[in-house]
This record gives structure tokens, C-alpha cells and sequence, in this order.
């Protein structure tokens, strides 16, 4: 018996959006090299002793580019800490959201990363 994963279909586009001065930034989803180097900022940030609120704040517009391509960093930093907050708090949300169905194949990674049975 043939059996077929049907990658094109596992994920469907998404209807997520960022509006910002008027135009329009639609959500994409993160692949596995945006995870990967997500990953590995998020760790190096960690792992700095001096890391600081700057740092953070680099890391959160660095993060939310990567979720809406073409956003220029320009006008991320022109925005007020409240504005940025919660384009930040989208963007994890909307992550997560968009994790949580693949979440349910047998060994698939959580939002954090974390696969079900795999030792860290």
C-alpha cells in the first residue's frame, strides 16, 4: 500500500496579518532555518551575562521581521514600547497558533521547540 505525505497540503497559507503606516505584512510561518536561528539568538541572549532591555528589544524586532518579511526595521523602531509590545505578543501568539496543529503528529516539536519523548 502507497502512502503519500502531501507536504503542500500540511500547510495551509495563512490569513495572519500586520498593518503598519498603511500597509499590509502578511504572517510566514517560521522554517526550520528561522527556528534554528531563532533558537540560537535566543540562547546566545541567555547566555550573555550583560545581556540587557536593548538587547531584548533587538532581538523582538529581529523576530517579528522575521515573522513578517518586508517590514522595515526602520519603522519598528519609530514605534512606541506599547506599539512594540504587542506586535511582539502577536507574533508569539500567532506562532503559536500556527505550531499547535503540527504539534499534533506523533513527534512533532511544540511551540517551544521541545519534541514529545527527546531528551535535552
Amino acid at each position: 500500500m502507497t502512502q503519500i505525505l502531501n507536504l503542500d497540503t500540511l500547510e495551509a497559507p495563512t490569513d495572519k496579518q500586520l498593518i503598519l503606516k498603511g500597509v499590509t505584512y502578511a504572517f510566514q510561518p517560521f522554517t526550520v532555518s528561522d527556528f534554528i536561528e531563532q533558537v540560537k539568538d535566543s540562547q546566545a541572549l541567555q547566555a550573555t551575562d550583560s545581556a540587557n532591555m536593548a538587547d531584548i528589544i533587538e532581538l523582538s524586532i529581529k523576530t517579528i521581521v522575521r515573522a513578517f518579511p518586508g517590514v522595515p526595521d526602520a519603522e519598528l523602531r519609530a514605534l512606541t514600547m506599547t506599539q512594540l509590545t504587542a506586535v511582539s505578543n502577536f507574533v508569539r501568539d500567532v506562532a503559536e497558533s500556527e505550531a499547535a496543529p503540527a504539534a499534533t503528529v506523533t513527534g512533532a516539536a511544540d511551540a517551544s521547540g521541545n519534541v514529545p519523548g527527546v531528551a535535552s
